[in-house]
């Protein structure tokens, strides 16, 4: 929720016009997206998912930046922050804020060579629109009216959000207490691997509660950090579905979304693997 507060009260401002200044040449030669997009970049740094789906989705609609800056955005921009990474998984689970903070760089890393090379697939679109003229200059000064709007309007944001995370988190549950997965692995012979399993559906749905069961069960250090590192690449489906809200109701196609996220599965995966053992 902060966050959100935060980003809305960006756009209020020079930010992204500075951003966009400073790295534009980069961003285009690299992730081949305008300046005034790639700033978005930073809000996927720092905030996290759903965040940049959230500004990629406002900036689009406002006509800052194009169809196709938004394409390239959705490939690799949702990805989760440094908060949630540094904080609750390394801080909370592991007890280690130096794990958080190499678990964090893996997936900012991953998510960089992603978008490096999804993006030279992506073709020019016929869906064109007429930028703002207007997105090169100052919007507005922060004021106290402004930030109590940026205060409801986050809110608000909120409220899908939060839905999401409890309906999935509930649905999980109730997928474990119907008792099929372990009906399946009793069938196999495989009941030993129940509470696994268990925490596998909970990471596929959510991954909060799912790497917080999953994560004491993992005794191997080895193992442990490619596999944090690809739940946290698949985010779970209560994000996809948060981030798909965004991107569906600003009209952008959300399939290249889903094509860089399993695309980023791959690429985190490997890196953190050779990371580990090399």
């Amino acid at each position: 929720y902060p966050f959100l507060v935060l980003t809305d009260l960006l756009k209020k401002t020079d930010f992204f016009c500075f951003a966009a200044s400073k790295i534009d040449n980069i961003s285009k030669n690299i992730f081949r997206i305008s300046g005034y997009a790639s700033s978005i970049i930073l809000i996927g740094i720092l905030c996290g998912f759903p965040g940049a789906a959230k500004v990629t989705a406002d900036l689009y609609c406002e006509k800052k930046i194009t169809y196709e800056d938004a394409l390239r955005l959705s490939v690799f921009t949702n990805n989760p922050g440094p908060l949630f990474v540094i904080g609750t998984i390394g801080y909370g689970f592991l007890n280690s804020i130096e794990k958080g903070i190499e678990l964090y760089l893996l997936l900012i890393t991953s998510s960089f060579i992603t978008g490096i090379i999804a993006n030279r697939f992506i073709k020019q679109c016929d869906k064109k629109i007429t930028l703002n003229t207007a997105q090169n200059k100052s919007t507005e000064n922060i004021t106290l009216s402004s930030i109590s709007d940026s205060i409801t309007s986050a809110f608000f944001t909120m409220i899908p959000i939060t839905a999401a995370i409890v309906f999935f988190a509930f649905f999980s549950e109730a997928v474990i207490s119907s008792n099929i997965i372990g009906a399946i692995l009793n069938f196999l012979g495989l009941n030993k691997y129940n509470d696994i399993s268990n925490a596998i559906v909970k990471c596929f749905f959510e991954i909060t509660g799912g790497l917080s069961c999953l994560i004491p069960i993992i005794k191997d250090s080895k193992f442990l950090l490619p596999i944090i590192c690809s739940i946290c690449g698949w985010a779970g489906i209560s994000i996809h579905m948060q981030i798909i809200g965004f991107y569906g109701k600003a009209g952008i196609d959300i399939k290249y979304y889903i094509i860089g996220k399993i695309f980023n599965i791959f690429v985190v995966s490997v890196i953190s693997i050779i990371y580990v053992y090399i």
